[in-house]
């Protein structure tokens, strides 16, 4: 969700992703894992499941509510760590480069840490209770 300003807003919950969001992810993890990019693709493709009709905020645009496996998620949090990382070195590097892109990049690094933070704390509980039952 891109406020006034253009940085990327948070939500209440981390798994919900606008359409801006995830169009810039495909677009910067493409080349590098391009059926991650993909799946992320077919999440906001027109009749999708995840899209959450009925916000009360129509203004932030189409919201997704992501439910991915913990695999799918670590790799696309490792996919932006190398471009993002690949593209700061490239900025440093040569002083050319857009900042703002970069920017915006950190923006959604951050965005699915979050997610990853809370998809974590979320699935700790309960592999620890599938341990205990075992």
């Amino acid at each position: 969700m891109n406020s006034s300003n253009g940085s990327v807003e948070h939500c209440h919950e981390a798994n919900i992703f606008d359409r801006a969001t995830l169009q810039f992810t495909v677009k910067l993890i493409r080349v590098q894992n391009p059926s991650l990019a993909l799946r992320i693709q077919n999440i906001i493709a027109p009749g999708s499941s995840l899209r959450i009709v009925g916000d009360q905020h129509p203004q932030r645009g189409d919201l997704f509510s992501l439910d991915l496996d913990t695999f799918s998620l670590k790799r696309i949090v490792e996919t932006l760590g190398e471009v993002g990382l690949a593209m700061a070195q490239y900025t440093l590097r040569t002083r050319e480069g857009d900042h703002e892109v970069l920017k915006q990049t950190k923006q959604v690094m951050d965005r699915w840490l979050d997610y990853a933070r809370q998809h974590q704390d979320t699935r700790v509980p309960e592999e620890m209770a599938g341990q205990v039952l075992a």
